[in-house]
């Protein structure tokens, strides 16, 4: 994503532009016709944002790790609940890990979810 600063009859002068790169494991992208609980359509997963300056520095990079560690709790119980949507079905998108770089150093933040989704604070 380009973004330009205000110009007169036309764009101003570049001030920033970001890239992103996205998940594309084949895990993430699964057709299950026998079993919709087991298909996978998470198409838009970032992995990597960057920004850079206007001349092209780079100024700012994140950086995103899905569906890492083990799943807590249970909701087996909960309204309206796929059953065969358990802890068995690991890849559902859940940023576990977040870098921001900071200083030249990745600073992470690691995230736990349960099984249904829900963040642990």
């Amino acid at each position: 994503m380009y973004e330009y600063d205000f110009g007169q009859g036309a764009a101003g002068s570049l001030l920033r532009h970001t890239t992103t790169a996205y998940k594309t494991d084949g895990v993430y992208d699964i057709l299950n016709s026998g079993n919709y609980s087991a298909s996978t359509h998470l198409r838009d997963l970032p992995t990597q944002v960057t920004t850079y300056s206007g001349g092209g520095t780079q100024m700012a990079q994140t950086t995103y790790a899905y569906d890492g560690g083990t799943f807590h709790g249970s909701c087996q119980n909960g309204p309206s609940h796929d059953t065969t949507y358990d802890a068995t079905v690991t890849h559902r998108g859940n940023a576990t890990s977040i870098g921001s770089l900071l200083n030249g150093s990745f600073l992470y933040t690691t995230k736990v979810y349960d099984y249904a989704g829900n963040l642990i604070p």
